[in-house]
């Protein structure tokens, strides 16, 4: 029990930021681990056995619940990053943070490479006009 518990902190400890850029808020976040391992069914054994195409089904499980309680919740959206879709800072988080291939990145989105590689360009045009037009409003915290 103790080696299942350290690995469910492992486990909150590296997808916490992923939470938490699909829903900024830290109970949210936390709760939203929670909830997507139950959901997912992880146990013990597939938490031994860890490997990337776990990785990729337990995240596709993490922005599929934040993307159903998305429509039940609202958040200040004072950064730019926030002001992007859900889905934006999905994938814009994936690959620039985490490094995650175009490949990974589908198959956690449910959609074509060619469609998530589009996704993230259009992301970061959005990303880059709110940070203009926060530049231009002096509201830039650098």
């Amino acid at each position: 029990m103790e080696e299942i518990n350290q690995e469910m902190e492992d486990l909150a400890c590296r997808f916490y930021p992923l939470a938490f850029c699909l829903c900024p808020d830290d109970l949210m976040a936390t709760q939203l681990i929670i909830d997507s391992v139950a959901r997912w069914g992880l146990s013990q054994t597939s938490l031994e056995n860890w490997d990337e195409e776990l990785e990729v089904e337990y995240v596709f499980h993490l922005y599929e619940l934040a993307r159903l309680r998305s429509k039940h919740f609202a958040f200040k959206k004072t950064d730019s990053f926030f002001k992007l879709s859900l889905k934006e800072r999905f994938l814009l988080y994936l690959r620039d943070k985490l490094a995650w291939d175009y490949s990974s990145m589908a198959r956690a989105c449910g959609e074509r490479p060619e469609t998530t590689i589009a996704q993230i360009h259009q992301a970061r045009s959005a990303m880059v006009s709110h940070l203009k037009l926060e530049k231009a409003a002096g509201e830039t915290r650098w």
